[in-house]
């Protein structure tokens, strides 16, 4: 679905490269000077880029390229206006170093002195103390909650996501030269439910968007006609919060998973990836 958002449209200028990488339509030269020209600069000034082999994001702090969760929303300069010296950052690598965690210092707990044995005073203050403060606590928690639910940052899909009953979305951008329909087939409906089946028509180098209402197993059909020739076919699995993206190219048709990306090159086709199983 089209946005201004311009972390979002890196990643799906970067998925389209994938794709057209993976079909054999550019060279991996192409695609790595191409993936140079997808950074973005963030509010506060920093450059980011999208990792070439692992599709993560990187922010430059001043030094190196560290992995980093890019934010919601923030404003890309034009190529024109980058500074001269981006050009000279060093590329992230093609997946993340393996980090190592810092050691946390656990300072040993003093046996309690044999005042606080003997007083059963203290111990009756500290319990008193302890539920008040769990009372002002859980108090902030709900009224932080509500605000949020109330400004939208918080809505009903993501508190359903986080039971795991949520929705799950599905994208589909056809890059191909000629309209494409697409047929979403819900194969496992709830009891008592017909399952859902959703047909899609979707123009040349445009996009379309599906929601499904409730997780489970669905069958994704591409072909260029109704009954016509036959693109091909993925049976996926749509998890609560999940966000599949297929992208339709003249020769394949390619499948991203963008909440939870595939690690082998195989897993972008649909006809061998493992998530079309």
């Amino acid at each position: 679905m089209p946005t201004n958002n311009p972390f979002q449209k890196a990643e799906d200028e970067y998925f389209r490269l994938k794709g057209q990488l993976t079909a054999g339509r550019i060279t991996r030269e192409q695609f790595d000077a191409a993936i140079k020209e997808l950074m973005v600069q963030d509010a506060q000034g920093r450059w980011w880029m999208l990792g070439a082999d692992s599709g993560k994001w990187y922010v430059h702090d001043g030094t190196t390229w560290v992995e980093a969760q890019p934010p919601i929303a923030g404003g890309a300069p034009s190529a024109a206006s980058r500074p001269s010296e981006v050009n000279r950052m060093p590329t992230p690598l093609a997946s993340a170093p393996f980090l190592m965690a810092p050691q946390t210092y656990v300072a040993p707990v003093p046996p309690p002195t044999p005042a606080s044995q003997k007083s059963g005073m203290g111990c009756g203050k500290n319990l008193a103390c302890g539920c008040v403060m769990v009372i002002l606590l859980c108090i902030v928690v709900w009224a932080g909650g509500f605000l949020a639910y109330q400004s939208g940052l918080i809505t009903q899909t993501t508190l359903l996501n986080l039971i795991g009953v949520g929705p799950g979305d599905v994208q589909v951008d056809n890059f191909r030269d000629d309209m494409i329909h697409v047929t979403i087939n819900q194969l496992d409906a709830p009891k008592d439910s017909p399952p859902a089946r959703t047909p899609l028509q979707i123009k040349a180098f445009d996009v379309a968007a599906y929601r499904a209402a409730s997780p489970g197993r669905y069958h994704v059909d591409f072909g260029t006609t109704p009954g016509g020739t036959n693109l091909g076919a993925c049976t996926l699995t749509i998890k609560s919060g999940d966000q599949y993206q297929f992208i339709a190219l003249p020769d394949n048709i390619v499948i991203h998973r963008a909440n939870n990306p595939a690690s082998l090159g195989g897993d972008f086709v649909i006809s061998i990836s493992a998530l079309c199983r």
